[in-house]
């Protein structure tokens, strides 16, 4: 069975740096309550993807009057991403692990290797 993907499945495959996003939502509640004429503006056209479906998912809404007749209303919503440090998957902390122990090892090899120099005069 293929998994479903979350917002947070989104958010890593796109490897965006820790920031905050914000995803512009806009819509139409028309004259029978119906969202209509979905559009978003993000950083990046699956996370424009991702709020169009999550406003598709909104129940039918009492329309808008006007003088006792129904109108269509327009909105917009903006979606609030936040992307933490916390939210890296442990193969992505593995690697950042393993980055940072290279970079030890190899900072302690060269002092070693100095101190050598400095002891055998090579």
């Amino acid at each position: 069975m293929k998994k479903k993907k979350n917002r947070a499945d989104i958010l890593e495959e796109l490897n965006l740096p820790p920031r905050r996003i914000t995803v512009f939502s806009f819509f139409k509640v028309d004259k029978k309550g119906n969202v209509i004429e979905i559009k978003a503006k993000g950083p990046h056209p699956k996370l424009e993807e991702e709020a169009i479906r999550v406003i598709t998912l909104l129940p039918k809404m009492k329309p808008g009057y006007t003088n006792g007749k129904p109108i269509i209303i327009p909105y917009s919503i903006p979606i609030y991403l936040k992307i933490d440090e916390t939210r890296l998957t442990k193969k992505k902390k593995a690697k950042k692990i393993s980055e940072t122990t290279t970079k030890k090892n190899q900072k302690e090899s060269i002092i070693n290797n100095y101190a050598l120099f400095l002891i055998k005069g090579l």
